[in-house]
Protein backbone atom coordinates (compact mmCIF):
# COMPACT_ATOMS: atom_id res chain seq x y z
CA UNK A 1 0.00 0.00 0.00
CA UNK A 2 1.57 2.99 -0.56
CA UNK A 3 1.82 5.04 2.48
CA UNK A 4 3.34 8.46 1.55
CA UNK A 5 4.01 10.12 -1.89
CA UNK A 6 7.13 8.75 -2.35
CA UNK A 7 5.41 5.61 -2.56
CA UNK A 8 3.33 6.52 -4.93
CA UNK A 9 6.26 8.23 -7.19
CA UNK A 10 8.09 4.53 -6.51
CA UNK A 11 5.58 2.86 -7.84
CA UNK A 12 5.31 5.09 -11.05
CA UNK A 13 8.98 5.19 -11.34
CA UNK A 14 9.06 1.42 -11.07
CA UNK A 15 6.07 -0.37 -13.11
CA UNK A 16 7.50 -2.39 -15.65
CA UNK A 17 5.37 -3.08 -19.31
CA UNK A 18 4.91 -6.58 -17.98
CA UNK A 19 2.75 -5.78 -15.41
CA UNK A 20 0.04 -3.61 -17.06
CA UNK A 21 -2.46 -6.33 -18.53
CA UNK A 22 -3.11 -6.41 -21.93
CA UNK A 23 -6.21 -4.98 -21.48
CA UNK A 24 -5.04 -1.87 -19.93
CA UNK A 25 -2.28 -1.55 -22.88
CA UNK A 26 -5.10 -1.76 -25.51
CA UNK A 27 -7.42 0.89 -23.93
CA UNK A 28 -4.32 3.10 -23.43
CA UNK A 29 -3.32 2.76 -27.12
CA UNK A 30 -7.11 3.36 -28.68
CA UNK A 31 -6.93 6.74 -25.68
CA UNK A 32 -4.05 7.53 -28.19
CA UNK A 33 -5.63 6.96 -31.26
CA UNK A 34 -8.86 9.10 -29.77
CA UNK A 35 -6.63 11.81 -28.53
CA UNK A 36 -4.76 12.27 -32.23
CA UNK A 37 -8.24 12.49 -33.94
CA UNK A 38 -9.56 15.27 -31.68
CA UNK A 39 -5.80 16.86 -32.68
CA UNK A 40 -6.57 16.17 -36.06
CA UNK A 41 -10.75 17.07 -36.14
CA UNK A 42 -9.56 20.98 -35.72
CA UNK A 43 -5.80 21.31 -36.49
CA UNK A 44 -6.52 23.14 -39.94
CA UNK A 45 -8.92 25.73 -38.31
CA UNK A 46 -8.60 26.10 -34.88
CA UNK A 47 -5.98 28.41 -33.44
CA UNK A 48 -3.26 26.68 -31.77
CA UNK A 49 -2.94 27.80 -28.51
CA UNK A 50 0.75 29.51 -27.70
CA UNK A 51 2.75 27.13 -25.13
CA UNK A 52 6.93 26.47 -24.07
CA UNK A 53 6.12 22.77 -25.43
CA UNK A 54 4.88 21.84 -28.76
CA UNK A 55 2.80 18.85 -27.13
CA UNK A 56 1.27 21.13 -24.83
CA UNK A 57 -0.34 23.14 -27.68
CA UNK A 58 -1.15 19.88 -29.09
CA UNK A 59 -2.96 18.87 -25.45
CA UNK A 60 -4.53 22.49 -26.40
CA UNK A 61 -5.69 21.77 -29.55
CA UNK A 62 -7.27 18.03 -28.48
CA UNK A 63 -9.38 20.13 -26.21
CA UNK A 64 -10.84 22.64 -28.31
CA UNK A 65 -13.93 20.63 -28.75
CA UNK A 66 -13.69 19.08 -25.37
CA UNK A 67 -13.27 15.86 -27.55
CA UNK A 68 -11.07 13.76 -24.99
CA UNK A 69 -11.32 10.76 -23.07
CA UNK A 70 -12.22 10.73 -18.86
CA UNK A 71 -11.81 8.48 -16.40
CA UNK A 72 -14.47 9.11 -14.03
CA UNK A 73 -14.03 12.51 -12.26
CA UNK A 74 -11.28 13.48 -14.28
CA UNK A 75 -9.79 14.15 -17.61
CA UNK A 76 -6.37 12.72 -17.47
CA UNK A 77 -6.47 12.43 -21.29
CA UNK A 78 -4.40 15.96 -22.45
CA UNK A 79 -1.80 15.22 -19.98
CA UNK A 80 -1.66 11.54 -19.67
CA UNK A 81 -1.27 11.12 -23.26
CA UNK A 82 0.11 14.75 -25.04
CA UNK A 83 3.57 15.19 -23.27
CA UNK A 84 4.91 11.33 -24.58
CA UNK A 85 4.57 12.47 -28.09
CA UNK A 86 7.76 14.24 -27.65
CA UNK A 87 10.54 12.78 -29.58
CA UNK A 88 12.78 11.63 -27.14
CA UNK A 89 16.04 9.62 -28.48
CA UNK A 90 15.50 6.01 -28.52
CA UNK A 91 12.58 6.12 -26.58
CA UNK A 92 9.90 3.46 -27.90
CA UNK A 93 5.95 3.14 -28.51
CA UNK A 94 5.29 0.55 -25.36
CA UNK A 95 7.07 3.18 -23.34
CA UNK A 96 4.69 5.97 -23.98
CA UNK A 97 1.87 3.71 -23.24
CA UNK A 98 2.79 2.65 -20.10
CA UNK A 99 3.72 6.14 -19.25
CA UNK A 100 0.13 7.24 -20.19
CA UNK A 101 -0.85 4.38 -17.99
CA UNK A 102 0.79 5.78 -14.68
CA UNK A 103 -0.90 9.28 -15.68
CA UNK A 104 -4.10 7.74 -16.03
CA UNK A 105 -3.85 5.33 -12.44
CA UNK A 106 -2.56 8.60 -10.45
CA UNK A 107 -4.27 11.33 -12.12
CA UNK A 108 -7.97 9.13 -11.96
CA UNK A 109 -7.25 8.78 -8.31
CA UNK A 110 -6.26 12.41 -7.97
CA UNK A 111 -9.39 13.42 -9.59
CA UNK A 112 -11.67 11.38 -7.25
CA UNK A 113 -10.09 13.65 -4.32
CA UNK A 114 -10.98 16.61 -6.12
CA UNK A 115 -14.26 16.02 -6.89
CA UNK A 116 -14.44 16.17 -3.31
CA UNK A 117 -13.17 19.86 -2.96
CA UNK A 118 -16.43 22.24 -4.89
CA UNK A 119 -14.16 23.77 -6.65
CA UNK A 120 -14.11 22.55 -10.35
CA UNK A 121 -12.16 24.94 -12.59
CA UNK A 122 -9.56 25.19 -10.20
CA UNK A 123 -9.83 21.16 -9.72
CA UNK A 124 -9.21 20.67 -13.72
CA UNK A 125 -5.96 22.94 -14.34
CA UNK A 126 -4.17 21.04 -10.74
CA UNK A 127 -5.17 17.31 -12.59
CA UNK A 128 -3.99 18.70 -15.77
CA UNK A 129 -0.86 19.82 -14.35
CA UNK A 130 -0.39 16.99 -12.00
CA UNK A 131 -0.82 14.24 -15.12
CA UNK A 132 1.51 15.93 -17.36
CA UNK A 133 4.25 15.96 -14.89
CA UNK A 134 3.38 12.14 -14.01
CA UNK A 135 3.67 11.60 -17.86
CA UNK A 136 6.95 13.36 -18.47
CA UNK A 137 8.45 12.32 -15.39
CA UNK A 138 8.24 8.63 -16.64
CA UNK A 139 8.98 9.51 -19.95
CA UNK A 140 12.62 11.50 -19.10
CA UNK A 141 13.07 8.25 -16.50
CA UNK A 142 13.32 10.26 -13.32
CA UNK A 143 13.61 8.69 -10.23
CA UNK A 144 11.26 8.24 -7.70
CA UNK A 145 12.40 11.40 -5.74
CA UNK A 146 12.64 13.56 -8.63
CA UNK A 147 8.96 12.18 -9.29
CA UNK A 148 7.42 13.64 -6.69
CA UNK A 149 9.05 16.79 -6.84
CA UNK A 150 8.09 17.24 -10.35
CA UNK A 151 4.30 16.65 -9.19
CA UNK A 152 4.68 19.01 -6.74
CA UNK A 153 6.18 22.04 -8.95
CA UNK A 154 3.44 21.34 -11.07
CA UNK A 155 0.64 21.67 -8.68
CA UNK A 156 2.59 24.63 -7.00
CA UNK A 157 2.59 26.10 -10.34
CA UNK A 158 -1.44 25.97 -10.88
CA UNK A 159 -1.47 27.11 -7.21
CA UNK A 160 0.15 30.67 -8.23
CA UNK A 161 -2.78 31.54 -9.77
CA UNK A 162 -6.57 32.54 -9.65
CA UNK A 163 -8.44 30.16 -12.35
CA UNK A 164 -9.75 31.26 -15.19
CA UNK A 165 -13.23 32.72 -15.71
CA UNK A 166 -13.98 30.38 -18.06
CA UNK A 167 -11.76 26.46 -18.46
CA UNK A 168 -10.88 27.14 -22.23
CA UNK A 169 -8.02 25.24 -24.35
CA UNK A 170 -6.11 28.59 -23.65
CA UNK A 171 -5.76 27.60 -20.18
CA UNK A 172 -5.23 23.61 -20.31
CA UNK A 173 -2.28 24.28 -22.13
CA UNK A 174 -0.66 26.39 -19.56
CA UNK A 175 -1.29 23.70 -17.32
CA UNK A 176 0.14 21.10 -19.19
CA UNK A 177 2.91 23.45 -19.79
CA UNK A 178 3.43 23.70 -16.15
CA UNK A 179 3.56 19.64 -15.79
CA UNK A 180 6.07 19.41 -18.16
CA UNK A 181 7.94 21.96 -17.17
CA UNK A 182 8.00 20.80 -13.69
CA UNK A 183 9.47 17.26 -14.53
CA UNK A 184 12.06 19.17 -16.45
CA UNK A 185 13.03 21.55 -13.79
CA UNK A 186 12.99 18.10 -11.36
CA UNK A 187 15.49 16.23 -14.03
CA UNK A 188 18.00 19.89 -13.26
CA UNK A 189 17.76 18.96 -9.15
CA UNK A 190 15.40 21.16 -8.62
CA UNK A 191 13.52 20.53 -5.05
CA UNK A 192 10.55 22.11 -3.31
CA UNK A 193 7.70 21.57 -0.24
CA UNK A 194 5.23 18.68 -0.92
CA UNK A 195 2.65 20.15 1.47
CA UNK A 196 0.45 21.68 -1.52
CA UNK A 197 1.07 18.38 -3.50
CA UNK A 198 0.16 16.71 -0.49
CA UNK A 199 -3.07 18.47 0.41
CA UNK A 200 -4.36 17.85 -2.97
CA UNK A 201 -3.92 14.28 -2.70
CA UNK A 202 -5.89 14.17 0.33
CA UNK A 203 -8.93 16.43 -0.88
CA UNK A 204 -7.57 18.81 2.00
CA UNK A 205 -7.57 16.27 4.48
CA UNK A 206 -10.40 14.36 4.07
CA UNK A 207 -9.08 11.26 2.89
CA UNK A 208 -5.86 9.77 3.93
CA UNK A 209 -2.93 9.55 0.92
CA UNK A 210 -3.07 5.13 1.49
CA UNK A 211 -6.78 5.66 0.88
CA UNK A 212 -6.37 8.13 -2.34
CA UNK A 213 -4.20 5.99 -3.88
CA UNK A 214 -5.09 2.39 -2.97
CA UNK A 215 -5.08 -0.47 -5.58
CA UNK A 216 -2.00 0.73 -7.66
CA UNK A 217 -1.34 -2.06 -9.54
CA UNK A 218 -4.39 -4.12 -8.78
CA UNK A 219 -7.74 -1.70 -9.58
CA UNK A 220 -6.56 -0.32 -12.86
CA UNK A 221 -8.81 2.86 -13.08
CA UNK A 222 -7.59 3.12 -16.91
CA UNK A 223 -10.36 0.24 -17.63
CA UNK A 224 -13.14 2.77 -16.57
CA UNK A 225 -12.11 5.60 -19.10
CA UNK A 226 -15.13 6.79 -21.22
CA UNK A 227 -14.30 7.46 -24.88
CA UNK A 228 -15.66 10.71 -26.66
CA UNK A 229 -16.62 9.55 -29.49
CA UNK A 230 -18.15 13.14 -30.63
CA UNK A 231 -17.41 16.98 -29.52
CA UNK A 232 -18.95 18.16 -26.24
CA UNK A 233 -18.48 17.85 -22.49
CA UNK A 234 -18.96 14.25 -20.77
CA UNK A 235 -22.11 15.64 -18.93
CA UNK A 236 -23.71 17.06 -22.18
CA UNK A 237 -23.72 13.64 -24.05
CA UNK A 238 -26.61 11.88 -23.23
CA UNK A 239 -29.36 14.63 -24.07
CA UNK A 240 -27.93 14.85 -26.99
CA UNK A 241 -27.51 11.47 -28.14
CA UNK A 242 -30.51 11.07 -26.92
CA UNK A 243 -32.23 13.75 -29.37
CA UNK A 244 -29.95 12.06 -31.60
CA UNK A 245 -31.92 8.59 -31.76
CA UNK A 246 -34.83 10.67 -32.02
CA UNK A 247 -33.68 12.24 -35.36
CA UNK A 248 -32.88 8.52 -36.42
CA UNK A 249 -35.97 7.11 -35.33
CA UNK A 250 -38.10 9.65 -37.39
CA UNK A 251 -36.16 8.90 -40.45
CA UNK A 252 -36.98 5.31 -39.94
CA UNK A 253 -40.33 5.65 -39.39
CA UNK A 254 -41.17 8.86 -41.21
CA UNK A 255 -38.41 8.12 -44.45
CA UNK A 256 -37.16 11.53 -43.86
CA UNK A 257 -35.70 14.21 -41.58
CA UNK A 258 -37.28 16.41 -38.91
CA UNK A 259 -36.72 19.60 -39.88
CA UNK A 260 -36.13 22.74 -37.68
CA UNK A 261 -39.81 24.65 -38.18
CA UNK A 262 -41.45 20.95 -37.15
CA UNK A 263 -40.24 21.41 -34.01
CA UNK A 264 -42.70 22.67 -31.10
CA UNK A 265 -40.58 22.09 -27.85
CA UNK A 266 -37.79 19.45 -26.46
CA UNK A 267 -38.17 18.69 -22.67
CA UNK A 268 -34.99 17.18 -20.86
CA UNK A 269 -35.44 15.95 -17.18
CA UNK A 270 -31.58 15.17 -15.85
CA UNK A 271 -29.73 14.90 -13.42
CA UNK A 272 -27.96 17.75 -11.51
CA UNK A 273 -24.40 17.97 -13.17
CA UNK A 274 -25.72 18.42 -16.00
CA UNK A 275 -27.65 21.51 -15.48
CA UNK A 276 -24.40 23.28 -13.41
CA UNK A 277 -22.88 22.77 -16.56
CA UNK A 278 -26.02 23.97 -18.77
CA UNK A 279 -25.92 26.84 -16.25
CA UNK A 280 -22.42 27.60 -16.64
CA UNK A 281 -22.98 27.90 -20.78
CA UNK A 282 -25.58 30.19 -20.72
CA UNK A 283 -24.03 33.34 -20.37
CA UNK A 284 -21.13 32.16 -23.28
CA UNK A 285 -20.84 33.26 -27.01
CA UNK A 286 -21.92 31.00 -29.30
CA UNK A 287 -18.69 29.52 -30.45
CA UNK A 288 -17.13 26.39 -31.45
CA UNK A 289 -15.88 26.14 -27.53
CA UNK A 290 -18.82 27.21 -25.75
CA UNK A 291 -20.84 25.30 -27.78
CA UNK A 292 -19.61 22.43 -26.33
CA UNK A 293 -21.12 22.68 -22.65
CA UNK A 294 -23.89 24.56 -24.11
CA UNK A 295 -26.39 21.44 -24.31
CA UNK A 296 -29.24 23.63 -25.95
CA UNK A 297 -26.85 24.93 -28.92
CA UNK A 298 -25.62 21.57 -29.06
CA UNK A 299 -28.92 20.25 -29.73
CA UNK A 300 -30.23 23.06 -31.98
CA UNK A 301 -26.93 22.55 -33.90
CA UNK A 302 -27.61 18.49 -34.52
CA UNK A 303 -31.20 19.35 -35.43
CA UNK A 304 -30.32 21.91 -37.81
CA UNK A 305 -27.51 19.35 -39.53
CA UNK A 306 -28.28 16.21 -38.35
CA UNK A 307 -24.78 15.29 -37.72
CA UNK A 308 -22.33 15.25 -34.73
CA UNK A 309 -19.08 15.29 -36.11
CA UNK A 310 -16.29 17.96 -35.12
CA UNK A 311 -16.87 19.47 -38.82
CA UNK A 312 -20.42 20.88 -37.52
CA UNK A 313 -18.22 22.89 -34.95
CA UNK A 314 -16.83 25.11 -37.36
CA UNK A 315 -17.00 28.62 -37.22
CA UNK A 316 -18.17 28.87 -41.08
CA UNK A 317 -21.05 26.37 -39.89
CA UNK A 318 -22.46 27.90 -36.64
CA UNK A 319 -22.70 30.81 -38.33
CA UNK A 320 -24.64 29.50 -41.37
CA UNK A 321 -27.19 27.70 -38.47
CA UNK A 322 -26.77 30.55 -36.13
CA UNK A 323 -30.32 31.64 -36.40
CA UNK A 324 -31.66 28.20 -36.14
CA UNK A 325 -29.56 27.51 -32.93
CA UNK A 326 -30.59 30.49 -31.42
CA UNK A 327 -34.22 29.83 -32.06
CA UNK A 328 -34.76 26.26 -31.23
CA UNK A 329 -32.36 27.03 -28.06
CA UNK A 330 -35.13 28.68 -26.86
CA UNK A 331 -37.49 26.17 -27.14
CA UNK A 332 -35.59 23.33 -25.04
CA UNK A 333 -36.29 23.35 -21.35
CA UNK A 334 -34.32 21.45 -19.14
CA UNK A 335 -35.06 20.38 -15.59
CA UNK A 336 -33.50 18.96 -12.66
CA UNK A 337 -35.05 15.57 -11.62
CA UNK A 338 -33.97 15.11 -8.25
CA UNK A 339 -34.93 11.29 -8.52
CA UNK A 340 -32.15 10.85 -11.01
CA UNK A 341 -29.39 13.04 -8.99
CA UNK A 342 -30.25 10.79 -6.20
CA UNK A 343 -29.79 7.71 -7.84
CA UNK A 344 -26.59 9.64 -9.32
CA UNK A 345 -25.12 10.20 -5.62
CA UNK A 346 -26.25 6.53 -4.45
CA UNK A 347 -24.46 4.56 -7.31
CA UNK A 348 -21.16 7.05 -6.35
CA UNK A 349 -21.02 6.25 -2.95
CA UNK A 350 -21.86 2.67 -3.19
CA UNK A 351 -19.68 2.12 -6.29
CA UNK A 352 -16.39 4.30 -4.93
CA UNK A 353 -17.25 3.83 -1.30
CA UNK A 354 -12.92 4.16 -0.90
CA UNK A 355 -13.60 8.08 -1.81
CA UNK A 356 -17.35 8.90 -1.55
CA UNK A 357 -18.76 6.77 2.01
CA UNK A 358 -16.18 8.05 3.71
CA UNK A 359 -18.61 11.09 3.97
CA UNK A 360 -22.15 11.86 5.09
CA UNK A 361 -25.00 12.47 2.96
CA UNK A 362 -24.90 16.20 3.54
CA UNK A 363 -20.98 16.62 3.53
CA UNK A 364 -21.34 14.67 0.21
CA UNK A 365 -24.21 17.29 -0.70
CA UNK A 366 -22.89 20.43 0.33
CA UNK A 367 -19.89 19.94 -1.63
CA UNK A 368 -21.49 19.64 -4.56
CA UNK A 369 -23.83 22.31 -4.31
CA UNK A 370 -20.23 24.44 -3.25
CA UNK A 371 -19.17 23.92 -7.20
CA UNK A 372 -22.43 23.56 -8.73
CA UNK A 373 -23.19 27.49 -7.36
CA UNK A 374 -19.48 28.57 -9.14
CA UNK A 375 -20.91 26.90 -12.05
CA UNK A 376 -23.89 29.70 -11.84
CA UNK A 377 -26.58 27.05 -10.54
CA UNK A 378 -28.33 26.51 -7.21
CA UNK A 379 -29.28 23.26 -6.66
CA UNK A 380 -32.68 24.74 -4.32
CA UNK A 381 -34.89 22.07 -3.36
CA UNK A 382 -37.02 19.06 -5.13
CA UNK A 383 -40.60 20.59 -5.76
CA UNK A 384 -43.64 18.42 -4.41
CA UNK A 385 -44.09 16.60 -7.50
CA UNK A 386 -41.22 15.00 -7.52
CA UNK A 387 -41.71 13.70 -4.14
CA UNK A 388 -42.98 10.48 -5.23
CA UNK A 389 -40.16 9.48 -7.74
CA UNK A 390 -37.62 10.54 -5.18
CA UNK A 391 -39.03 8.12 -2.71
CA UNK A 392 -38.95 5.35 -5.42
CA UNK A 393 -34.94 5.78 -5.53
CA UNK A 394 -34.99 4.71 -1.75
CA UNK A 395 -32.99 7.64 -0.54
CA UNK A 396 -32.70 5.93 3.27
CA UNK A 397 -29.88 4.03 1.16
CA UNK A 398 -28.11 6.96 0.83
CA UNK A 399 -28.22 8.63 4.26
CA UNK A 400 -27.05 4.98 5.75
CA UNK A 401 -23.58 5.17 7.63
CA UNK A 402 -21.54 2.72 6.24
CA UNK A 403 -19.07 1.60 9.61
CA UNK A 404 -16.29 0.57 7.07
CA UNK A 405 -15.04 2.30 4.14
CA UNK A 406 -13.25 -0.67 1.23
CA UNK A 407 -10.08 0.81 -0.28
CA UNK A 408 -9.78 0.49 -4.32
CA UNK A 409 -7.86 -3.01 -3.93
CA UNK A 410 -11.59 -4.47 -3.35
CA UNK A 411 -13.35 -2.69 -6.06
CA UNK A 412 -13.01 -4.18 -9.84
CA UNK A 413 -12.46 -0.78 -11.88
CA UNK A 414 -14.32 -2.84 -15.18
CA UNK A 415 -18.09 -3.02 -13.02
CA UNK A 416 -17.31 1.09 -12.53
CA UNK A 417 -20.59 2.97 -14.40
CA UNK A 418 -20.95 6.73 -15.13
CA UNK A 419 -25.11 6.99 -14.30
CA UNK A 420 -26.54 9.95 -15.60
CA UNK A 421 -30.38 9.62 -16.13
CA UNK A 422 -31.88 11.56 -18.82
CA UNK A 423 -35.58 11.69 -20.45
CA UNK A 424 -35.89 13.40 -23.03
CA UNK A 425 -39.76 14.11 -25.13
CA UNK A 426 -39.25 16.27 -28.08
CA UNK A 427 -42.76 17.52 -29.42
CA UNK A 428 -43.70 18.40 -33.16
CA UNK A 429 -45.62 21.22 -34.49
CA UNK A 430 -48.57 18.26 -35.54
CA UNK A 431 -49.30 17.27 -32.24
CA UNK A 432 -46.90 13.89 -31.42
CA UNK A 433 -43.55 13.63 -29.39
CA UNK A 434 -40.76 11.16 -29.62
CA UNK A 435 -39.27 9.82 -25.94
CA UNK A 436 -35.97 8.79 -25.51
CA UNK A 437 -34.73 7.66 -22.14
CA UNK A 438 -30.87 6.82 -21.45
CA UNK A 439 -28.34 6.88 -18.56
CA UNK A 440 -24.98 5.62 -20.31
CA UNK A 441 -22.94 7.85 -22.39
CA UNK A 442 -21.61 6.33 -26.01
CA UNK A 443 -17.91 5.18 -25.39
CA UNK A 444 -18.31 5.10 -21.46
CA UNK A 445 -18.32 2.24 -19.33
CA UNK A 446 -21.26 0.24 -20.00
CA UNK A 447 -21.49 0.61 -23.55
CA UNK A 448 -20.65 -2.17 -26.09
CA UNK A 449 -16.99 -2.31 -25.87
CA UNK A 450 -16.91 -3.18 -29.95
CA UNK A 451 -19.28 0.07 -30.47
CA UNK A 452 -16.71 2.02 -28.96
CA UNK A 453 -13.74 0.61 -30.59
CA UNK A 454 -15.58 1.71 -33.68
CA UNK A 455 -16.64 4.94 -32.93
CA UNK A 456 -13.24 5.97 -32.05
CA UNK A 457 -11.90 4.39 -34.86
CA UNK A 458 -14.35 6.15 -37.14
CA UNK A 459 -13.09 9.47 -35.27
CA UNK A 460 -9.60 8.73 -36.53
CA UNK A 461 -10.59 8.43 -39.88
CA UNK A 462 -13.12 10.83 -40.25
CA UNK A 463 -15.88 8.25 -41.66
CA UNK A 464 -13.62 7.56 -44.76
CA UNK A 465 -12.99 3.86 -45.70
CA UNK A 466 -9.61 4.39 -46.78
CA UNK A 467 -8.57 5.79 -43.82
CA UNK A 468 -11.07 3.67 -41.60
CA UNK A 469 -9.08 0.78 -42.80
CA UNK A 470 -5.53 2.29 -41.99
CA UNK A 471 -7.33 2.74 -38.64
CA UNK A 472 -8.08 -0.77 -38.18
CA UNK A 473 -4.73 -1.84 -38.85
CA UNK A 474 -3.07 1.34 -36.51
CA UNK A 475 -4.92 -0.51 -33.87
CA UNK A 476 -5.07 -4.46 -34.78
CA UNK A 477 -1.72 -4.97 -32.18
CA UNK A 478 0.35 -2.97 -30.05
CA UNK A 479 2.59 -0.80 -31.08
CA UNK A 480 6.24 -2.27 -31.10
CA UNK A 481 8.84 0.01 -32.27
CA UNK A 482 9.89 3.77 -32.01
CA UNK A 483 7.67 6.16 -30.17
CA UNK A 484 8.74 8.46 -33.43
CA UNK A 485 6.97 5.65 -35.68
CA UNK A 486 3.90 5.61 -33.33
CA UNK A 487 2.98 9.68 -33.94
CA UNK A 488 3.70 9.22 -37.60
CA UNK A 489 1.53 6.64 -37.75
CA UNK A 490 -0.93 9.14 -35.38
CA UNK A 491 -0.47 11.71 -38.10
CA UNK A 492 0.07 14.52 -35.43
CA UNK A 493 0.88 17.71 -36.88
Amino acid sequence: MANTLEDIATWAAGLELSSVPEDVMRRVQLQHISTAAAVAAVHDWAQAPSAQHAEATLAGLACHLDNTDHIFWGQTTPGAVCPTWAHRPRSKADAALVASVVANELGARVGLALSLNGQPAKSALLLHAFCAAASTARCMKLSHTQSVTAYAIAVEEVEKNQPPPSLDSAAITRAIDHGITAAERASQGETTSLEALNQMCTAGGTLPLEQTFSGLGTCWLTRSLAYSLNPGHLFSQVPVQAVHEILRRHIKAADKRLRVDQIAKIEIKTHALTLALDARAQAEALDSQNVCANIRQQIALLIATHERDAEQFHPMTLAEHSENIRALSDKIEICHDWAATLRLTTEMRKSLPSHYARLSPNDLWQRFSKGSTELGWKPGFPPPDQWAEILKERPDKLFRRQKTFPSLNEIDARTLRYVFPTEVKVYTTRGGWWPERRETPEGAPGWSWQATVDGVLQKFSRSTQTELENAKSLYKALPKGSNKTWTKALRLP
